[in-house]
């Protein structure tokens, strides 16, 4: 009998594919994202509004959004996410923001709203971002190994078929 423990940690389950997998990152950069935006905002017109308020400002709040979730995708950049080290993780994080600046420069200049955006919130936006998401991520993963949740892990156990049932028992009844 084999007991596996990542039964009981599917999202980070070994043979699990695909984006939700690591929906808790996406989740967390588009958070990070958002809190970037409004300091961005805040700091740069200090009108005591929220971006989400100007129509503008809105319309690109949910296109940095949309844009955030598909450079993660389309460019896997959070590929070994539990596995980086600080330094690969500093390469992923200005990796995912430079992705996302380029591509957001881009549709503001094909959709002729570069001039109606402030260039000084979209640059204070990715600097931001670049420095939030990178500390939430290395706090999102030490809080995943102090939880456990981290890395699957999996038993393999020989005994008996009249004995499995009672160490299966005994094993989940320690953890």
């Amino acid at each position: 009998m084999v007991i596996d423990h990542a039964e009981e940690m599917p999202m980070y389950k070994k043979g699990h594919r695909g984006w939700k997998k690591h929906a808790d990152f996406l989740i967390l950069n588009l958070l990070c994202l958002h809190l970037s935006f409004i300091l961005a905002y805040c700091l740069r017109f200090q009108n005591g509004k929220l971006p989400y308020q100007d129509p503008v400002y809105l319309n690109i709040a949910v296109v940095l959004s949309v844009l955030d979730v598909l450079v993660s995708l389309l460019f896997n950049t959070l590929h070994n996410v539990l596995r980086r080290g600080f330094y690969q993780e500093i390469a992923s994080t200005l990796k995912q923001v430079m992705l996302l600046f380029m591509i957001s420069t881009l549709y503001l200049f094909s959709v002729q709203q570069s001039e109606e955006y402030s260039r000084i919130v979209l640059y204070l936006t990715m600097a931001f971002y670049a420095v939030i998401n990178y500390g939430a991520r290395l706090l999102w993963k030490r809080l995943l190994v102090k939880l456990g949740k981290s890395s699957a892990r999996s038993m393999l156990i020989v005994t008996k078929d009249a004995l499995a049932e009672e160490i299966f028992t005994d094993l989940k009844n320690t953890h």
